[in-house]
């Protein structure tokens, strides 16, 4: 989806065609925010809430083990005074071993958090292409822009199609 818009932009672009002119040539355009869309969508939500829930599950698992962390951090801090050298020694190895396991579980962590998110939004996202492009064959837009930071800043109310692909993507 982000391929064919982008393509549209350059298209445009390489026209020499700002939307401004577009309009006065007649064309018909539609603006779309689709992060905003997507977020407000019944779905949306839904995929939000299982993430939400997802990550606390996560978060949990990850507590025990920096509580672990924690405990013998301090146990170290508080007794090394009164360890022999290899007690202290054996103590901070142990520590540096659940140190490093706890970075790597974090990392896969965040790695399946990033999964789980992909799998949540992407039959949304496959959802919303389709009804993109209904409404570009159907109603006959010319373009139909994705309203980001980085691309349309601008634009008036009546380019705007949030509301209707937001009830096309709920039905």
């Amino acid at each position: 989806m982000a391929r064919s818009l982008i393509c549209i932009l350059v298209l445009v672009a390489l026209l020499g065609m700002t939307a401004a002119e577009a309009v006065a040539k007649g064309l018909k355009i539609g603006i779309v925010n689709v992060e905003l869309v997507i977020a407000r969508s019944k779905k949306g939500k839904s995929a939000q809430k299982k993430l939400k829930a997802y990550l606390k599950k996560k978060e949990a698992s990850l507590k025990g083990q920096q509580e672990a962390i924690q405990a013998l951090e301090k146990k170290l801090t508080n007794q090394a005074s009164m360890m022999t050298e290899e007690a202290r020694k054996a103590a901070y190895q142990e520590y540096q071993r659940k140190a490093a396991g706890f970075q790597e579980a974090y990392m896969q962590s965040r790695q399946e958090i990033a999964k789980k998110e992909q799998a949540l939004t992407q039959p949304i996202l496959e959802r919303l292409q389709k009804v993109l492009e209904g409404l570009f064959k159907l109603e006959g837009y010319d373009m139909i822009l994705n309203q980001t930071s980085q691309g349309v800043l601008f634009a008036k109310e009546s380019f705007n199609l949030n509301e209707v692909v937001l009830k096309k993507l709920d039905q």
